[in-house]
């Protein structure tokens, strides 16, 4: 109880999802949208510092860990039309479904593996720019943040975790506008 670690840093990865979304007419700037988006923001071996109350800090050894991240989320969306250029922003909860494996440090053991899903923050800024009335090309810069509670395991070999996970995406798509 009390221990800290240092920050974990997470592998780049790729993501990829969809986004179903609606425009009022009488407010055309002002939209809703669900989005869905996949990722797998892995974590390599590395030395963390762990800071243990009344005992100082030493450095471990992590074994590295493979994540896959699910994300539904709900947005509140508002723009900004100006010709075929459209800024938007976003923001909303997310429902986050994190799945993590890790490995073991002793041979013939097996990985263990938890899940967590947690209610976080989803936000975006993006720029669209219509190439006709129903295609768009869109980039956008996305922003997580969510606390997710690892359990761990009952005999001991792995702690629970209470992790934050602040992630940024940098995100390009086509648009189809029906």
């Amino acid at each position: 109880a009390g221990t800290s670690v240092s920050n974990m840093n997470l592998d780049n990865s790729v993501m990829y999802g969809v986004k179903l979304g609606h425009y009022f007419d009488s407010i055309p700037w002002l939209g809703v949208e669900l989005e869905s988006f996949v990722t797998n923001p892995h974590m390599s071996q590395q030395r963390p510092r762990l800071d243990m109350p009344g005992t100082g800090s030493v450095i471990v050894q992590e074994t590295g860990a493979t994540n896959r991240l699910v994300v539904l989320a709900p947005n509140l969306v508002a723009r900004y039309q100006a010709g075929s250029f459209e800024p938007y922003i976003a923001v909303g909860p997310g429902i986050f479904f994190l799945h993590q494996r890790q490995a073991t440090l002793t041979p013939g053991t097996a990985d263990y593996s938890q899940s967590s899903t947690r209610v976080g923050l989803n936000t975006q800024v993006g720029l669209r720019y219509r190439m006709t009335d129903h295609v768009s090309l869109f980039g956008e810069w996305k922003y997580n943040y969510v606390q997710f509670n690892l359990s761990g395991q009952a005999d001991g070999a792995y702690a629970g975790t209470k992790a934050i996970a602040s992630l940024h995406h940098f995100v390009f798509g086509i648009g189809y506008h029906f």
